[in-house]
């Protein structure tokens, strides 16, 4: 099954994960994607990366030159959380972080942002 052509084309400004409205910076392209939130000193606790694929598949996740300790979500094809990594710290570089199940969105907030999102939550747009 492939990515929803909604999710593909994607153009987001706010999103919604239970029930929570947040701002939203996209990453939609390799560039994007590999730096990610690197190099920032901080995220207002109203806004998240998110980051989209084409295709679904486990995406691993890194702390590379990260300041700051963020939560970590990936997104199935279904718009539904399949795996959370929770207050994950710079200092835990170069481990890598994956999913158990494939994904075609992963969404980056604040430490402690998700906690009380859990697995099989939906997240809207």
């Amino acid at each position: 099954m492939s990515i929803p052509a909604k999710v593909k084309s994607i153009d987001i400004e706010n999103i919604y994960i239970s029930g929570t409205q947040y701002k939203v910076i996209l990453a939609n392209t390799d560039e994007l994607r590999r730096i990610g939130l690197s190099g920032r000193e901080s995220l207002p606790r109203d806004t998240v990366m998110v980051f989209t694929f084409d295709t679904p598949d486990k995406y691993g996740f890194w702390m590379k030159d990260m300041k700051f300790p963020i939560d970590i979500m990936w997104v199935g094809e279904d718009m539904r959380a399949v795996h959370i990594e929770r207050n994950v710290s710079p200092d835990t570089y170069p481990e890598a972080f994956y999913p158990d199940k494939p994904s075609v969105m992963v969404i980056e907030g604040d430490a402690n942002l998700f906690e009380r999102v859990e697995e099989g939550d939906e997240i809207r747009y």
